[in-house]
């Protein structure tokens, strides 16, 4: 659940920032009914900071510590981002999870999703390869944590 929270706290704030800079209404019908719901009960426009302002709570929390949670900041920035279609954002999100967070076959494996939404099935394919890599080298105690995450890997490249 806390999960779900801070996701949601996360796209609220996104969305105030594309509102801010005058993007939000032409994003807000891209959102995804699930999303949408979640950034319905935000205040009009006019009650936010100005654009120069307006930051994102993301930014805010990983300025403080870029090693917060172990990157779980990035990871959800990069869940959102590419549920709102922004592909080359969450692949950065991505990458600052992964270089914080290294053992993680969630960060590869949800990075793949985001090359192949971006049309890259190369890199796709190269991320799923690194995932299964990364499985090889860790302990036993977080092959059992990550044993869905090596699951979906091996499923997606089987599937290519």
């Amino acid at each position: 659940m806390v999960h779900a929270e801070l996701k949601a706290t996360v796209l609220r704030g996104y969305v105030r920032w594309l509102d801010a800079e005058g993007l939000g209404e032409e994003v807000r019908a891209t959102i995804p009914a699930p999303l949408a719901e979640m950034t319905r009960a935000l205040p009009p426009p006019t009650q936010w900071l100005r654009a120069g302002e307006t930051t994102l709570p993301l930014v805010e929390a990983v300025a403080l510590d870029p090693r917060l949670r172990f990157g779980e900041p990035y990871l959800l920035a990069g869940d959102c981002l590419l549920e709102l279609g922004k592909h080359e954002e969450a692949i950065d999100a991505f990458d600052r999870f992964l270089s914080v967070n290294t053992s993680s076959l969630e960060g590869h494996v949800k990075k793949a999703r985001a090359h192949r939404a971006a049309d890259e099935k190369d890199a796709a394919k190269k991320e799923l390869e690194q995932a299964l890599s990364v499985w090889a080298q860790i302990p036993g105690f977080q092959r059992r944590n990550q044993l869905g995450w090596w699951l979906r890997a091996h499923v997606a490249r089987v599937l290519g």
